[in-house]
């Protein structure tokens, strides 16, 4: 249930981040932003399979949030997991989900 909550809450974060880089008119943010929402579309069943695999599979992963995500009502919670015993996590980031800021 939350990861549906979850979805549509990226989709409209998407929609929003669309809208706000066209009022922006800026070519770079609009064009990024498309291509995010098109990449959730596009990604979606494959999205859907891995989530039920970290639910059937819960106890083999550590899961993290950003340092900001009290922010947020549905944040993004990062999977990670250690393949063949590694040392260091992989970490699954969901990523038409995420996108880089200039400081």
């Amino acid at each position: 249930k939350l990861m549906k909550e979850y979805w549509q809450t990226l989709k409209t974060a998407l929609e929003k981040r669309v809208a706000e880089a066209e009022e922006r008119k800026i070519d770079t943010e609009i064009s990024e932003a498309k291509a995010a929402k098109k990449l959730l579309k596009k990604t979606y069943p494959t999205l859907v399979n891995f989530v039920k695999s970290v639910t059937a599979n819960f106890d083999e992963y550590d899961f993290y949030v950003t340092e900001n995500a009290a922010d947020f009502e549905r944040p993004l919670i990062i999977p990670a997991s250690f393949p063949d015993g590694a040392a260091v996590p992989t970490f699954h980031i969901i990523r038409c989900g995420v996108y880089g800021e200039k400081f």
